[in-house]
């Protein structure tokens, strides 16, 4: 049983105003009201009171006890779940309460009461997500956290890529081919400009007839060799691209649903159970909490 005094007595009291009865003599006697509660133990509790008791706990931790501990609690599980869908090589050797971490990405912000919102920033490249579907021409994806706890994906492509074929090669000599259907015609045509050509470069007969390289092979840049990457670099295509991105989502959709399942048990039954056998509350026989 415990024993209090009225608070309102107290401020009565210490503002000079006094509770009193009156005595046959016409003095007056300071009275004190002593209010007493019987409190109890969990476990002395009738399993309705019980059950009340549970209840009022699981609100209060969901409420005025959470605080920034429990925040860490569910930011640590969401990590966790995140790097066990991404394969990250540091998950199997830790456990959740010391787990480091994924290299090169962090936990921005989240919100468990708004759907799936959480915001993830960094990158993931196949060190840190081995399980991703990788594939030849992606380098790596972005992850960038945004204010209103979204996550944006981009998925990057490798560099281009630069020829390795040997530029002291000599370059490839070609001449323009011509098809017609009257070649004596385009024949005789072409022995009156080299003939032309040939007078304005010698002579400059006709210096404005510039014919001199007219069938002289153009010089080009040689082509690459078949295992140059120029030619041997794949191309992503739209739908490797689209299954990379949605496997990133997958995996930060996993890190909010262990995110989830970490508030709900901390604000569920077996949660405030422990937490009363652990704080020794005390309560009131009807279950409520007794402060």
């Amino acid at each position: 049983m415990r024993v209090s005094v009225s608070p309102q007595l107290v401020s009565l009291a210490s503002r000079g105003i006094r509770r009193v009865a009156a005595c046959p003599q016409g003095s007056f006697t300071l009275r004190t009201d002593v209010i007493s509660t019987d409190v109890f133990t969990f476990a002395e509790l009738s399993p309705v009171a019980q059950e009340r008791a549970v209840e009022i706990v699981r609100e209060k931790l969901g409420g005025v006890w959470w605080d920034q501990h429990d925040n860490d609690s569910v930011a640590a599980a969401m990590l966790y779940g995140l790097a066990g869908a991404l394969g990250t090589p540091s998950h199997g050797d830790h456990c959740e309460d010391d787990f480091p971490g994924i290299d090169g990405v962090r936990l921005d912000g989240w919100s468990l009461d708004r759907g799936q919102c959480i915001a993830v920033s960094g990158h993931l490249d196949r060190g840190n997500a081995p399980v991703l579907p990788w594939v030849n021409g992606i380098s790596h994806v972005t992850l960038t956290g945004r204010r209103s706890d979204y996550t944006l994906v981009w998925v990057e492509d490798d560099d281009e890529p630069v020829c390795t074929c040997d530029e002291t090669r000599p370059p490839v000599r070609s001449v323009a081919q011509w098809r017609t259907r009257r070649p004596d015609v385009v024949r005789r045509t072409v022995l009156l400009m080299v003939a032309a050509a040939a007078e304005a470069n010698a002579g400059n007969r006709h210096p404005d007839l510039r014919f001199g390289n007219i069938l002289e092979p153009q010089e080009t840049a040689p082509p690459c060799t078949p295992t140059c990457p120029t030619r041997t670099s794949p191309r992503v295509t739209a739908e490797q691209r689209s299954d990379l991105e949605q496997a990133v989502r997958d995996a930060i959709s996993t890190a909010w649903t262990a995110g989830r399942d970490e508030m709900e048990y901390r604000t569920g039954e077996e949660y405030a159970r422990d937490y009363v056998a652990q704080n020794d509350r005390e309560f009131t026989a009807d279950g409520d909490i007794y402060d």
